[in-house]
């Protein structure tokens, strides 16, 4: 019988993306054995830890089927529990089945398998008097974009205005709904250069339909949907107001919720782009499983300055490698 251990990891560091709350990464481990890479998985969230482990014993107390990966599945939705926290346990199954089966975790998703991939950096949220000084120093010059992640604590214009000063490539922005109308992002648009620019996801409100369809007439950038979705799939209706949509594992819900949405998305004749957050690379390699599926990837979390024993992800000029086959 499987055995399920969950662990909270301490990640030092001082930095933190904009427009995010503080939160928390969880390593969940299969028959724990915790040695063996394929028989965890990682998880992040905002939510409290007591809540997380709440959430895990009930996950612990209700029967589900380990001999079935369809079975596992179906037990995991008739839970009462956080995507994020479903996305860990779904993981940690899939790498326990790689490993038992001696088959890589691609051909459980039925996808094909990745070896390298082209990543963006994403840049702490750091005062645009230093910001500058953070990318040459970090030489991040070298990945081919940055992912800019705007908080209200910090002047938009001038934070990106010190970022294009500093760095020639492109810029992927997430700005967390921080404008309250089209006036408002169009103002900010005129004041940096948008030609490094390749997307700006929620710019506002999901339920902001009616500024959102002013600003979709401007075509300077690329609109990207991110927050409101979780874990459902993209509807006409919305996907008729932006050119792509941020995907992560965590809102997904795990691998399978995230294929689906990315098929549904694909379908609709949208971008892609996938978020692996600030992580250890465990949960970076998971996300670059499906980077031949979107268009943007947006891995290199991992690479922010913590201690990690056992990388799964190397990176050179701005590429990602497995470390070891997964």
């Amino acid at each position: 019988m499987i055995k399920w251990s969950l662990e909270e990891l301490g990640l030092p560091t001082a930095l933190r993306r904009g427009g995010e709350a503080p939160g928390k990464s969880f390593r969940v481990y299969v028959d724990e054995a915790k040695d063996a890479a394929h028989a965890q998985a990682e998880f992040f969230t905002t939510a409290p830890a007591s809540e997380v482990q709440k959430e895990f014993q009930e996950f612990l107390g209700v029967e589900h089927d380990d001999n079935s990966l369809e079975g596992f599945l179906l037990a995991l939705d008739q839970l009462n529990i956080s995507s994020s926290l479903r996305a860990g346990l779904e993981m940690g199954f899939v790498h326990f089945w790689a490993l038992m089966f001696m088959i890589q975790v691609p051909e459980i998703l039925n996808i094909p398998a990745v070896s390298m991939a082209t990543t963006s950096y994403p840049l702490p949220l750091l005062n645009p008097n230093v910001i500058g000084d953070y990318i040459r120093e970090n030489r991040l010059a070298r990945f081919k974009a940055l992912s800019v992640h705007l908080d209200p604590q910090m002047p938009a214009v001038a934070y990106v205005q010190a970022i294009e000063d500093a760095y020639p490539g492109k810029l992927y922005i997430h700005a967390h709904a921080l404008w309250p109308d089209a006036a408002q992002v169009k103002a900010f648009l005129q004041e940096i250069n948008t030609s490094q620019v390749v997307f700006i996801a929620q710019p506002l409100a999901t339920s902001n339909a009616a500024q959102m369809k002013i600003l979709l007439e401007d075509r300077r950038v690329n609109w990207f949907v991110e927050e409101g979705l979780g874990n459902q799939e993209l509807g006409p209706g919305m996907a008729a107001m932006y050119q792509g949509v941020s995907l992560s594992l965590m809102r997904a819900g795990g691998y399978f919720g995230l294929l689906r949405q990315i098929k549904s998305t694909q379908r609709l004749g949208l971008k892609i782009a996938l978020d692996s957050g600030i992580s250890t690379s465990l949960l970076a390699a998971a996300a670059m499983h499906l980077a031949h599926e979107v268009d943007y990837c947006e891995f290199g979390g991992f690479l922010w300055p913590h201690e990690e024993k056992d990388p799964c992800l190397d990176e050179d000029n701005g590429q990602v490698m497995f470390h070891y086959l997964q």
